[in-house]
């Protein structure tokens, strides 16, 4: 294997693409390390979603019908969290800082707020009676990627999502 080439120089929760020089193995098998692969496993392009920050690394071993050769490379994923946001429509308003989400709930109706891991596994949720607040702590959370969904009663949906660090 000669090369790898695509973006050696990524942001969390984006997706890039990878092609290894020469394509005409028989196989390739790709790993990462700080990601997850998209598709494109065992062909010669893959597509990966980086998480997390610092480096990550994406390994890729191509086989012919003689031998195997490994291809390492480092890339380096650029810290671009999201250390406070805020969205808000006319009845919800959700501030998100590293240790917990802040939902103020503005409206007559009942609002249901869930945390999902990257894999869409639900971790945390709590209902919030209408026209009070409520805190989703998150300290207790490893480092990683995670998605929220504020669903009232009328059917207003609010989702968004995070890097914990």
């Amino acid at each position: 294997l000669t090369g790898v080439t695509g973006n050696f120089n990524s942001s969390p929760l984006t997706t890039e693409t990878y092609v290894v020089t020469p394509s005409n193995l028989q196989g390739y098998l790709w790993t990462v390390g700080n990601g997850t692969i998209v598709s494109g496993q065992n062909n010669d392009t893959v597509t990966v979603i980086w998480v997390g920050s610092g480096s990550g690394t994406l390994t890729v071993v191509g086989t012919d019908s003689t031998c195997a050769d490994t291809l390492v490379n480092t890339i380096t994923i650029t810290p671009t969290a999201i250390q406070t946001t805020e969205k808000a429509n006319a009845s919800m308003r959700i501030v998100q800082s590293n240790e917990k989400i802040s939902i103020m709930n503005r409206s007559n109706n009942l609002v249901n707020v869930s945390v999902y891991n990257s894999i869409g596994i639900q971790l945390r949720t709590i209902r919030i009676a209408s026209n009070s607040n409520a805190d989703l702590e998150l300290d207790d959370l490893p480092m990683g990627v995670y998605i929220y969904s504020c669903q009232s009663e009328n059917e207003k949906n609010i989702t968004g999502k995070f890097i914990k660090r």
